[in-house]
């Protein structure tokens, strides 16, 4: 981590993102300690089935931000609650445009069963729009690790809805298109590797799949005008291991530039 920790630390600093989701973070008050001479203020919600004391977290710049109010998601917070679901969203006010926006980070465990997988993004979905209704019909953000790729029933309930309803495999009780949202990945209309592709990246992590998205409310006249382009698999291939210089984690850093 002495290496990983300031790699990560040095990529955001250069990327000088304004706000930030990290999942599967054990070093909060590391990553905070040096992020708040940066103007960040963060957020940690802990994964209560870690023995790492691993969880989510979301970072924001104070300088363009307010923040309103924080909820957390899991068994120990919501008793009804029958799975556990690490996650976290916060309520953000933009301060030059008065827009309200709703953060989530959120890590859907790969190693779970797509049924529970499933019933996760159900109960989180539906607490976003509650959120954003309560909110000023806040724009949604969500910063994730699905545990899964883009082949799979979790992503296209998303990014497909209507195609996923229309198929009628593996839909959740109560599922409507695209979980009553009008959500899209950042990158998948994006430009990546030069050239203009309607798909995700090949892979978000070492000698993996693509497995992290970036989540966004297009519905509300937010426009994606950039992403920052994931290391190609000719280059990662020549590396043994993570950390390196090509990136600082096993998973890729993803980044999109937005405008509301």
């Amino acid at each position: 981590w002495q290496y990983r920790g300031y790699r990560i630390i040095e990529t955001i600093k250069n990327n000088e993102p304004d706000i930030i989701t990290i999942q599967e973070l054990n070093h909060f008050k590391f990553m905070l300690h040096y992020l708040e001479p940066l103007g960040y203020e963060g957020i940690l919600k802990l994964n209560t089935k870690s023995k790492l004391l691993e969880g989510v977290a979301i970072f924001y710049l104070k300088e363009y931000f307010d923040h309103q109010t924080t909820y957390f998601y899991g068994k120990d917070v919501e008793p009804k609650l029958k799975f556990d679901l690490s996650a976290l969203s916060i309520v953000l006010s933009h301060k030059k445009t008065d827009k309200s926006l709703v953060i989530c980070s959120a890590n859907l465990d790969a190693k779970d069963k797509k049924t529970n997988r499933m019933n996760k993004l159900m109960h989180l979905t539906n607490s976003l729009k509650q959120i954003s209704g309560e909110n000023d019909d806040g724009i949604i953000f969500i910063g994730c690790d699905l545990g899964t790729d883009q082949s799979s029933s979790e992503y296209s309930s998303i990014q497909s809805g209507r195609w996923f309803l229309k198929e009628g495999k593996d839909l959740p009780k109560d599922y409507e298109a695209g979980y009553g949202l009008n959500l899209e990945s950042a990158y998948y209309p994006a430009f990546y590797a030069g050239k203009a592709k309607k798909s995700e990246p090949g892979s978000t992590m070492f000698k993996g799949n693509c497995r992290d998205y970036i989540f966004y409310d297009k519905e509300k006249n937010v426009n994606c005008s950039n992403v920052l382009e994931v290391p190609l698999d000719k280059v990662t291939n020549q590396h043994k291991a993570y950390p390196n210089y090509v990136s600082p984690s096993v998973h890729y850093p993803l980044m999109a530039q937005f405008f509301f």
